[in-house]
């Protein structure tokens, strides 16, 4: 979750048992994008001895392929797109959730990032953005295009 998965926050979850996975909060992609120095310093500082995965939300395929790409320059162990946020100030970008709304995007982007990632690739998800039929399209989609977890919200954007 966006400001609240922070460094500090993993510091705390280790503390008092911790999780088995970590995500950080999103990095935010576009084309004058760069990675979050205090998003990355939970990468780079990872205090839980525990997998790492970096989650990314944006819409534009080069800027994704780049940030994908230099992640994996970091010790991680998958690169998560996120397709589930349901903040309007998000989703009326097309990002996050509001991709939910162009599944040939979803679809374009998904082709790419695989190619580009060889490490593990996850998508974080909702079951549409204003109905429950997306993910029927998405399903096949993610099998085709070899996303290795699914993390699957039951419900739509709309439904925060």
């Amino acid at each position: 979750m966006q400001d609240v998965t922070d460094l500090e926050f993993w510091r705390l979850m280790a503390r008092y048992g911790g999780a088995d996975v970590y995500y950080t909060e999103y990095f935010r992609v576009h084309a004058d994008s760069h990675l979050d120095k205090p998003i990355l310093a939970s990468l780079i500082h990872n205090p839980t001895g525990k997998p790492a995965i970096a989650q990314m939300i944006g819409n534009d395929i080069p800027s994704l392929v780049r940030n994908a790409k230099e992640l994996q320059q970091y010790n991680i162990a998958a690169v998560d797109l996120n397709l589930g946020c349901p903040a309007p100030i998000v989703y009326k970008k097309c990002a996050g959730g509001g991709l939910l709304r162009d599944v040939p995007r979803i679809e374009g982007i998904l082709g790419a990032l695989r190619e580009a990632i060889s490490i593990k690739f996850t998508v974080k998800t909702r079951l549409g953005f204003d109905d429950t039929e997306t993910i029927d399209a998405l399903v096949p989609l993610f099998a085709k295009h070899g996303v290795d977890l699914v993390t699957i919200h039951g419900r739509t954007v709309l439904q925060m």
